[in-house]
């Protein structure tokens, strides 16, 4: 299995969120997928699945929620080749890892929709 540093325990498994906004790059579809793991699974799997814009353990449940299909704006990163999807997301009282935590991913960047 990969080790991301951002997945390591000491640093809350990159976790820090509970709400906000996101929006995936132009002419591109959202994905959503969720399985049994650990909250160390769960963050490998989405530093090593495509297009990974965040994800949340909760429960013992992983969510992945991804993007692709539009244009290939970075075709030298086979992780984010669509780009990086606008994160915009604030702590909040959900955030009680590692039962419960939210991340960005590795195709994640600044939020760039309404309001920003």
């Amino acid at each position: 299995m990969l080790f991301a540093p951002v997945c390591d325990p000491s640093n809350n498994y990159g976790l820090a969120w509970a709400s906000g906004e996101w929006g995936q790059p132009p002419g591109n579809s959202d994905g959503y997928s969720s399985f049994p793991a650990t909250v160390s699974e769960c963050c490998a799997a989405c530093f090593t699945t495509t297009g990974c814009a965040f994800f949340e353990f909760f429960e013992e449940e992983c969510h992945l929620t991804t993007f692709g299909g539009g244009p290939v704006t970075n075709p030298y990163n086979n992780v984010c080749p669509n780009g990086v999807a606008g994160f915009n997301f604030a702590p909040g009282s959900d955030f009680n890892p590692p039962a419960n935590v939210f991340a960005e991913g590795p195709c994640s960047g600044p939020y760039t929709g309404p309001n920003s």
